[in-house]
């Protein structure tokens, strides 16, 4: 069997490569975002079917609803921010539905923090796992710099209710929800954030309206999560803090505002009960209607409910992954073409190698390899690129390296068939 030269397989590879080195540069880019954009799609698709099964398993038996107002649609918010008595009519709504004995009132809102001028890592940043660069979107005021970290905001009942222990530190007491602008909030750290505070620490922090101080009140045990609007939550790098009930100080226009707003968040709370035969809506449209407040939709999360939910995230990774598809599309056909082209430019230099004792089949591994190059040199990159965006290895890991296969394969085959028609006689003629 005839042995492959190497340094002439390398010779020949490296000048596939060279030639029109920018346009190599390219279709590495374009590898790269195809492999990465499409490792992002699958790794947050895993993530919804994963988090939604384990979503229905945490709830069990019980029956989960969402209630969402509709006072966006009547202008009814406009005039409960200006009328005190819509105020305390919404105040009497949310008090009748926490002392309800037929079901669990609780409230659970993703909210981001602002922490001012921090150096923690990107990974605790608002968006870091969707492959946002987050900490490049810094808000500046007063020449302070404020970085967006990921929050979760809970009732007082929540812990009790989701069975949720801590690792070190103290539950938040019914104190901690009584809002006192002299006090710092006391919140709750996912278990990633021991590496950087200890208990009792003081942040200097932003809720995107004041300056706040937070004090850590207790850690969260590894790998814990949470139920928040029919999904599981990971709270590893989460801020976990109070949705206050009450204020220290409703003297003023600022305290009063910050009362209004945060009611009418825990009016959208969650229904948990065990009772089949509760019709949610009838209920919540008697209470509305004997409190005069706003009008509101319940949402069954069940199987539907879910999937209603995460419809809105499905779309957007229908979109990444179109963008992807199309972009490999458009890269394989390149680094088809861009080989082919090379190839029949360097024809004489074949014929050459063919008097030698070079055969067709040197040539066709030639281009493969440089394929193959091109191509796990985008692998690289895109798997770094990834594990940097995600954080963690995961089973997007092992789907780049088989894109990467596929497109090393369907990018070959046009150069090998063009190489076997090649005419040997015309290559080993003599060159004019």
């Amino acid at each position: 069997m005839k042995k492959i030269n190497i340094s002439i397989l390398s010779y020949g590879i490296k000048r596939l490569l060279k030639k029109d080195f920018n346009i190599t540069l390219v279709l590495i880019f374009q590898c790269v975002l195809s492999f990465f954009l499409l490792a992002i799609t699958f790794n947050n698709t895993y993530a919804a079917i994963t988090t939604n099964g384990e979503f229905k398993e945490f709830i069990g038996d019980k029956l989960y609803y969402t209630v969402q107002d509709l006072a966006d649609e009547d202008g009814g918010f406009d005039q409960y921010m200006d009328s005190n008595a819509k105020f305390e009519d919404l105040k009497d709504f949310v008090e009748s539905l926490e002392q309800n004995e037929q079901f669990s009132y609780v409230n659970t809102m993703l909210q981001s923090l602002y922490i001012i001028d921090t150096a923690l890592p990107a990974k605790f940043a608002e968006g870091y796992e969707q492959g946002e660069n987050a900490l490049s979107i810094i808000r500046e005021e007063d020449g302070k710099k404020l970085l967006s970290f990921k929050g979760l905001q809970v009732s007082y009942n929540v812990f009790e209710e989701f069975g949720k222990e801590l690792e070190t530190g103290e539950y938040f007491s019914k104190d901690d929800f009584i809002y006192d602008e002299t006090k710092p909030i006391q919140v709750i750290l996912g278990n990633e954030y021991k590496a950087f505070y200890n208990l009792g620490d003081i942040i200097a922090a932003n809720d995107s309206r004041y300056d706040i101080n937070i004090q850590v009140k207790g850690f969260l045990p590894k790998d814990s999560y949470m139920p928040v609007k029919g999904s599981i939550v990971y709270l590893d790098r989460y801020i976990v803090y109070p949705y206050y009930s009450g204020y220290s100080n409703m003297g003023d226009d600022k305290h009063l505002r910050i009362a209004r707003f945060t009611l009418a968040g825990r009016a959208n709370g969650e229904i948990i009960t065990s009772d089949s035969h509760l019709n949610v809506q009838n209920l919540i449209d008697a209470l509305s209607e004997q409190y005069n407040t706003f009008k509101f939709k319940v949402y069954s999360i069940d199987s539907s409910g879910i999937n209603a939910i995460s419809q809105m995230s499905e779309k957007m990774a229908n979109q990444f992954l179109m963008l992807a598809l199309a972009l490999m599309f458009f890269t394989v056909f390149g680094i088809s073409a861009t080989v082919v082209g090379r190839i029949r430019t360097q024809s004489y230099e074949y014929g050459v190698n063919l008097i030698s004792g070079a055969t067709l089949s040197d040539i066709v591994v030639q281009a493969v390899g440089a394929i193959s190059c091109l191509v796990l040199i985008a692998l690289a990159i895109s798997e770094f690129a990834t594990l940097i965006v995600i954080g963690s290895f995961g089973v997007y890991l092992l789907l780049t390296p088989l894109l990467a296969i596929i497109t090393i394969v369907i990018s070959s085959l046009i150069p090998i068939s063009s190489i076997l028609k090649m005419d040997v006689n015309t290559l080993i003629r003599r060159k004019e």
